[in-house]
């Protein structure tokens, strides 16, 4: 409606834009290849024009992230360390810029930044903040903390699936079979049709590092665990 009545309001068209990009990422794998493009495009084009009409709006950076591919690691990191910048005390900017590190296999520098956005709001640290977390431990090998960060992120959001599987690949990591069976069998009642490869996939531009991660922690934590493929 704004925007009908303002056509050059930057602030209306990142809002548009984050919707946009909040469709894309939440049904964009059941639309059209076509109206997958024109939807990015359309998004995307808005935040350029909005960042040149108020370059200085913290908003315009995170919404540009949506249009970031966290494959093409180095503008991903860019653009999270872009929004950073311009919004330092904002705990998602922190996570946009460690998932950077953890797509890179550079768990250290990822738990940093991980720590900052916790220390911002740690009443409020949600599941994925706290799932990255667990992640970055999983990478290092160290499956008890991770299996803890897991824990307090489906504390945050009980549905969260990323979180029960990551979990119970912990669990069958510490060699706690049982525990990371019955974890699986709460994915599957949360999600009847949860497969982690759907989801979570390895890019062929990925470092060494990280390729290295999912091939020898990953894949046989994922088949250790039993979790749907």
């Amino acid at each position: 409606a704004v925007l009908a009545q303002q056509p050059g309001h930057p602030r209306a068209m990142v809002g548009l834009a984050t919707t946009i990009g909040s469709q894309l990422g939440n049904f964009g794998s059941g639309m059209e290849a076509a109206q997958r493009e024109r939807l990015y495009l359309e998004g995307r084009e808005l935040v350029v024009i909005a960042r040149e009409l108020e370059p200085d709006n913290p908003a315009v950076y995170a919404a540009m992230l949506m249009y970031t591919p966290s494959d093409d690691l180095e503008a991903y990191r860019a653009a999270a360390e872009n929004w950073l910048s311009h919004d330092s005390k904002n705990p998602n900017a922190f996570v946009a810029y460690a998932l950077s590190f953890l797509l890179a296999g550079e768990p250290v520098r990822a738990i940093e930044l991980l720590q900052r956005a916790i220390n911002l709001d740690s009443r409020h640290a949600g599941a994925v903040m706290l799932t990255n977390m667990g992640r970055a431990h999983f990478m290092q090998g160290n499956y008890e903390a991770a299996i803890g960060w897991y824990q307090k992120a489906l504390q945050a959001n009980p549905a969260y699936t990323h979180a029960h599987a990551y979990l119970a690949m912990a669990y069958a990591m510490a060699g706690q079979e049982t525990n990371a069976h019955s974890t699986v069998e709460e994915l599957r009642r949360v999600d009847p049709g949860y497969r982690f490869f759907a989801f979570t996939a390895l890019s062929p531009s990925s470092p060494a590092a990280y390729k290295d991660y999912w091939d020898k922690k990953v894949l046989p934590a994922v088949r250790k665990a039993g979790l749907p493929e």
